[in-house]
């Protein structure tokens, strides 16, 4: 029997004090469409590629989206490896779009977290780079003035 790779991350400890934060009540539905949902949001950033607010707040409905997709796994007793790797396809096909609209120097970090991503299946310990909360970080850096060059 694989070990449990939700039960195998520092950050999905942290994830699970957030999930105290759900007041709210959860949908009764496949975790999968959740996950999807945040591709279809994230690839919306392709109607307006030069708004970097517009961008960083889909980013982060796509995090919560993310979140959510989790939370209801959780909540339903729906935990899976398979739904581990779609979470963590999802996530990583978000972060493409990241790097094709914003190449450098977010293509590099995107392959090396391809890279983490395909560790973290096969030993079963969740490490990937945060690059969507990286993302929403710069655009605040970037609208405070501090821009550094990294979104393009």
């Amino acid at each position: 029997m694989p070990r449990d790779v939700t039960k195998m991350s520092w950050v999905v400890t942290g994830r699970r004090h957030l999930d105290a934060l759900a007041v709210f009540p959860l949908p009764n539905i496949n975790p999968a469409i959740i996950s999807f949902a945040s591709i279809v949001v994230v690839i919306m950033i392709y109607i307006w590629p030069r708004h970097l607010w517009l961008a960083a707040l889909l980013v982060g409905i796509s995090i919560f989206f993310d979140w959510l997709d989790g939370l209801v796994a959780r909540h339903y007793h729906r935990e899976s490896i398979r739904g581990y790797r779609i979470d963590s396809l999802c996530d990583r096909l978000s972060e493409l779009v990241l790097s094709s609209l914003f190449f450098f120097p977010w293509f590099y970090l995107f392959l090396i977290n391809i890279f983490l991503t395909y560790i973290s299946w096969r030993t079963k310990i969740h490490f990937v780079l945060p690059l969507r909360l990286l993302f929403i970080l710069l655009v605040v850096i970037h609208y405070l003035g501090l821009d550094f060059g990294f979104l393009g």
